[in-house]
């Protein structure tokens, strides 16, 4: 299901952290912004972002898919600014989490 969230609803991994710049990446954040200051969201070259209700924060939602982008879109615009975000269920995101370590172990199994 297709929702629309403001952005004061939403959580990302990056809220309350310092950014680290890996080595060779440092542009990605500034590229990331200039994207989306000339494309915006757009869901049909990139997924949209996915969220889910939060387990610990009531009403809001915290992010399975585009904590990048949400976090640049953040600094960009006013929190009430709206999203489009697909839903998922708490329980697909438990599955997400209890798979994998298992599929870490198959794919080092493999080599």
């Amino acid at each position: 299901m297709v929702v629309k969230l403001t952005l004061s609803k939403i959580i990302t991994r990056y809220d309350k952290r310092k950014l680290v710049f890996r080595k060779g990446r440092e542009d990605y954040w500034s590229n990331l912004e200039n994207s989306l200051v000339k494309e915006g969201l757009n869901s049909d070259k990139y997924s949209l972002v996915q969220a889910y209700k939060s387990f610990f924060h009531k009403g809001k939602y915290e992010l399975m898919d585009g904590n990048h982008r949400v976090y640049i879109l953040k600094k960009l615009y006013p929190e009430e600014k709206e999203i489009k975000v697909k839903m998922i269920s708490r329980l697909d995101v438990i599955l997400v989490y209890l798979k994998t370590p298992f599929l870490f172990i198959r794919e080092m199994l493999k080599r």
